[in-house]
């Protein structure tokens, strides 16, 4: 069986987890169900997203995220600060994270103490979150994993775009990832007004690529024939049949340029 070394998972307990969530991050913590699923982003006061995650609410004092390795890291050391005033610990945990591509739906199971949470995802791929001392079932290779997760088109935050992008520059505003009816959180003044009174200019587009190349996260995109700029890489992951990407970009940019640097694009939000 195989387990993600860029995966890492978070466990925050104590009386104050979700409430502390609820003021540092995009999703409704205090509205969720026990044994149920967020995602959410947590944004620097300028509404940048610093990391992206999936959490299992086990209860309002006991939820896990999971985010990048590298981004987890960051944020345990960016949270330190803010966590001192909240009864509250934050732990970057042991627990393994790997994949199966089966629907598991109708199967969720949040019980951190059987050693194994089982994460349904929909679209043929399942999510297990285990503990050091259980096998971790999933099959999928972690490439084969990001492949997954670029085909639903779920944008995540790698070490290199910490920051970089708003939340609407993912479409996190479309999957549920972003509440507006919640209160204050770190970021929300801006991420609002955009939302309430602007027109996001920028949006997340899928798109294969057949260039060798290597395609990092963050990575600028240009025209082929004026290299004007038109956006960034914000996952890439490589498959039999070449590399499918995540990206970034001005609503219409590809309308204007239909080759850009051989990535073909596929769908758009």
């Amino acid at each position: 069986m195989t387990t993600f070394t860029h995966e890492a998972l978070l466990h925050l307990h104590g009386p104050d987890a979700a409430k502390f969530l609820q003021g540092q991050t995009t999703a409704d913590f205090l509205n969720a169900a026990p044994n149920s699923l967020l995602r959410g982003a947590f944004c620097n006061p300028k509404g940048r997203v610093l990391a992206d995650f999936l959490a299992a609410v086990i209860s309002h004092e006991d939820i896990w995220l999971r985010s990048r390795r590298a981004v987890a890291e960051h944020l345990v050391a960016h949270l330190e600060r803010y966590l001192m005033f909240s009864k509250a610990t934050l732990t970057l945990t042991d627990w393994a994270v790997s994949a199966d591509s089966i629907d598991a739906e109708n199967a969720l199971c949040l019980d951190p103490d059987q050693g194994l949470m089982v994460i349904p995802r929909g679209a043929a791929l399942t999510e297990y979150w285990s503990a050091p001392d259980h096998t971790a079932p999933g099959r999928l290779t972690e490439r084969a994993f990001q492949a997954q997760e670029i085909a639903i088109e779920e944008a995540r935050i790698e070490k290199s775009t910490i920051g970089a992008y708003l939340p609407q520059d993912l479409n996190y505003d479309l999957n549920d990832a972003v509440s507006f009816k919640k209160g204050c959180y770190t970021g929300q003044e801006i991420i609002a007004r955009l939302h309430f009174r602007g027109t996001p200019k920028r949006r997340l587009y899928s798109a294969e690529c057949s260039v060798d190349a290597e395609l990092e996260p963050g990575a600028i995109i240009t025209a082929a024939d004026t290299e004007k700029t038109l956006g960034s890489v914000v996952n890439c992951a490589a498959t039999e049949n070449g590399k499918v990407m995540l990206i970034e970009a001005v609503e219409t940019v590809f309308e204007q340029n239909p080759r850009v640097s051989d990535a073909q694009i596929r769908a758009k939000p």
